[in-house]
Parts: structure tokens; C-alpha cells; sequence
């Protein structure tokens, strides 16, 4: 049995027709009076809610409202539709009872009907994007959850991955430790050797200029493995002080400059001032102008110059080093400075690259607050400019 009334009332809801009651004349008395005597008292506000929706929506559906009744309220929803002169309005226990409500109601007459009608679509048009709503709200909740499990996994992971990254970095630190002392053992002994090189032969001082050299390039991999190592681990640390970064540019050019000879290479040094002055560690800086003078001599062709410039800036200091080299294809350069990296730049006598040095260079230039750029023409050359407060 249908519970519920259906109801034709003027705008100030006093009941014009009494179209279907089921719920008895003790709740609802078949004589003219107004929605307001059958509605619990402190739901009268609800009701003024509901009939000011009506008038200025056209349509509200399923709002509960409590009736009186001689022992409890009795919680009922009430569905309307605004007429010309007034509204329609279902009154009903379960929303379920409106379709059978509207079929009782079809016996009336046409213009009622039609309104019904359109109620009764205007209902089913609502339940059914209600219902929509619903269901892409679920879909929407369960892509969430998804996406909030597959985030805790990535955090899952990423954690993972960081503690076997930290593995590996000490692992890096400790095996490239326990290579150098007997490297540089090695290496002191082939000195000493060399320092006697009279009484060996041609072909003797030729192997062991060949073994000083494989053990140079095995301890120069090994010291840059230790600053890789030490640079993801962030236990990279300076000693500041001041720098006179013109007179650590001349020793330490003096000291490499024969590797220039070798290739007949010419190298200048161009001092913009005396006492050019930076705050920095003195060796890292000297690593820094190491790699970048090396790689000049190791992209440059025979017979070609090197310029290293120490220039003063108004914040600082500024370390210059061109070359006339190969140079680097523009959608090379950004890869310069990454891990590992080579470019298709061919050395010019099959010297030997880790593809660390610029990586590493770029690290100890950021940790001392400063900046690197690099500017290149391929077939031209190269240039390195590091800037330092």
C-alpha cells in the first residue's frame, strides 16, 4: 500500500484539493485548511523553505519534512512542482511511491495530467543524473584510492631506492679508498725507478712510462669514483679561506704544461690584475682549473693555443679557459655536466675520459655559491667560464 498525499494548494499552501490521502483523516481532515496545520511544529520553517524553492525553482524533489500525528511525527518526503496559481505537491514515505502515486493520479483531469506528467519526467530525468552523479562520484573515489596506493608505493619505492643509493655510495667510497693507497704506492715506485732511468734501457723506460700512465689514469678514476661518492652522499666539504686565484692559475698551468708540449700546443695566460682574490678552497678550485685545462689539451688538434684568463669582476673572481678545439654540437652542451656523460667529441690523441670530470667540476663550482657556462662552435673550440664570489 502506497503511503503518502497528493496535494493541489495555492501558493500560500492552504490545501485546494485533497487529490489522494492514504494516510487517514485523523492525520489529514478532507476539509479546506492549510499545509501549515498538518506539519509538525518545529518543521514550520522547513515547510516555508520548501515553498519558497517551489516558487523560485519551478521544481524541488525529496525534501523531509515530519507531519503531526496524534502520537509521534512522522517523517515524510515531500516532491512539488509549481502550477500557474499554486503547486503540486507529493507527499510520500519512500521516493520509490511517487512513480505509483502518479499512476493512481492519471484518472484526473487533462490538465492535471499533463502536469504529472511532466513532473514525473522532470523526476526521472533528476533520479537519473543523481544517480549519474553517483556513480562517477564512486569512480571518482575509486580512482583516488588507486592513485593514493600507487603514491604510497612510489614513496615505498623511492625510499628503497634512496637507502640502496646510499649502499652503493659507501660502497663506491670504500672500494675507490682501498684502490688508491696501493695505486699510489705503484706510483711511487715507478718514480723512484724513473728518477734512475740512466742504466734502463729504450724499450725498459718505454713500458714503464706505459705502466706510469695506466696507473695515472687508474688513480685519477679512482680520486673522481671518491668525489662522485662523496658529492651524492653530501659529505663534500671545503676549507675556505682566501685565494689568490691568479697565482693558483700560474703554478698550476706551469704544472701541467707539459701536457700542452706534448702536442705542441701553446698555452697563455692572460691576467687581467696582480692579486686577484677569491673566497674558496684552494684545492677543489685548483681540481676545477685541472679538468678544465685538460680537456682543452685533450679536444685540441696539434699546433692550436690555449687561453686561460683570470679576470676581476665586482663580486668576485672569474677563471676563463678557451680553446681551439673540435667543439660540441649545440644539443650536446646540456649533457655536459651529468654523471657519466660523453659527447661525440672524439679526443685528439686517443686520451681516455670517465665522463666525471665536468660533473664533478660543476659540483665544487655550486658549492662555492658560483656559476659555470660553456659556450662552443664545433670546429672552432670551447669555452669554459667559471665565476666566484
Amino acid at each position: 500500500m502506497v503511503t503518502g498525499l497528493v496535494i493541489n494548494c495555492e501558493k500560500d499552501l492552504r490545501i485546494r484539493e485533497l487529490l489522494f490521502n492514504s494516510l487517514g483523516d485523523s492525520v489529514v481532515p478532507d476539509i479546506p485548511g492549510s499545509l501549515y496545520d498538518i506539519v509538525e511544529g518545529d518543521d514550520a520553517d522547513k515547510l516555508r523553505a520548501f515553498a519558497d524553492d517551489l516558487e523560485n525553482t519551478g521544481f524541488v524533489f525529496e525534501r523531509e519534512i515530519n507531519l503531526q500525528t496524534a502520537i509521534f511525527p512522522l517523517p515524510l518526503k515531500f516532491t512539488g512542482g509549481k502550477l500557474d496559481d499554486g503547486y503540486f505537491i507529493f507527499v510520500v514515505r519512500t521516493n520509490d511511491d511517487i512513480p505509483f502515486l502518479y499512476e493512481e493520479l492519471m484518472k484526473v483531469n487533462n490538465e492535471q495530467a499533463n502536469y504529472l506528467r511532466s513532473m514525473a519526467s522532470k523526476y526521472t530525468q533528476t533520479n537519473s543524473a543523481l544517480k549519474e552523479q553517483d556513480e562517477l562520484y564512486n569512480e571518482v573515489s575509486r580512482m583516488n584510492n588507486e592513485l593514493s596506493n600507487l603514491h604510497r608505493a612510489l614513496e615505498q619505492k623511492n625510499a628503497e631506492l634512496n637507502r640502496l643509493n646510499r649502499q652503493k655510495n659507501e660502497f663506491l667510497g670504500i672500494a675507490a679508498h682501498d684502490l688508491r693507497n696501493p695505486l699510489s704506492s705503484v706510483m711511487f715506485y715507478l718514480d723512484f725507478i724513473m728518477e734512475d732511468a740512466d742504466r734502463l734501457s729504450e724499450e725498459q723506460k718505454e713500458f714503464v712510462g706505459q705502466v706510469m700512465l695506466s696507473c695515472r689514469s687508474m688513480l685519477n678514476l679512482v680520486n673522481e669514483l671518491l668525489d662522485v661518492s662523496a658529492i651524492e652522499s653530501g659529505k663534500i666539504r671545503l676549507e675556505l679561506g682566501e685565494v689568490h686565484l691568479d697565482q693558483l692559475v700560474e703554478e698550476t698551468i706551469q704544472s701541467y704544461r707539459n701536457l700542452a708540449e706534448q702536442k705542441e700546443i701553446e698555452v697563455e695566460i692572460e691576467l687581467q690584475q696582480k692579486g686577484i682574490m677569491v673566497r674558496g678552497d684552494a684545492e677543489r678550485l685548483r681540481q676545477v682549473l685541472i679538468n678544465l685545462y685538460t680537456n682543452a689539451v685533450k679536444f685540441s688538434e696539434r699546433k692550436t693555443r690555449i687561453l686561460v684568463k683570470v679576470l676581476q669582476k665586482e663580486s668576485g673572481g672569474q677563471l676563463v679557459v678557451m680553446d681551439q678545439g673540435k667543439g660540441i654540437a649545440p644539443g650536446e652542451l646540456d649533457m655536459l655536466f651529468h654523471p657519466f656523460q660523453k659527447t661525440g667529441t672524439q679526443s685528439t690523441g686517443n686520451e681516455k675520459s670517465t665522463g666525471l670530470g665536468l660533473f664533478i667540476v660543476k659540483k665544487i663550482v655550486d658549492a662555492h655559491q658560483g656559476k659555470i657556462d660553456v659556450r662552443s662552435t664545433p670546429g672552432e673550440g670551447t669555452v669554459f667560464t667559471v665565476t666566484l664570489p
